[in-house]
């Protein structure tokens, strides 16, 4: 299944940013890169349609690489836990990989 690379401009009054999804295919492992703010909003829900699709995908493992996430919110923190439910409602795994300190400033607040 090939899977587009979407960019999601969210824009509330005034630019804010841009998330950037790619993903990629390494044997088993499907992964998900992300590259910029995962906020409530039309990324948000790009996020949760595209985990969705690679859950019910054959991929037996999906990675959701957040190193390069610079602004985690609450509501993306619920769309990382819901991805994570569903992937294992379905017996499969997700993990999430991350680097300091980006993402625990979210994460924190």
């Amino acid at each position: 299944m090939r899977l587009l690379n979407p960019v999601i401009r969210i824009i509330s009054g005034v630019k804010r940013g841009q998330l950037k999804i790619n993903t990629r295919q390494a044997g088993r492992i499907a992964i998900l890169d992300l590259d910029g703010p995962l906020r409530l909003g039309p990324a948000e829900d790009v996020f949760r349609s595209q985990a969705e699709q690679l859950i019910l995908a054959s991929s037996t493992l999906l990675a959701v690489n957040l190193s390069q996430v610079s602004d985690l919110g609450r509501s993306g923190v619920g769309a990382l836990v819901r991805g994570f439910s569903s992937s294992a409602a379905r017996r499969r795994q997700m993990c999430f990989l991350f680097s300091e300190p980006a993402c625990n400033d979210g994460v924190e607040e």
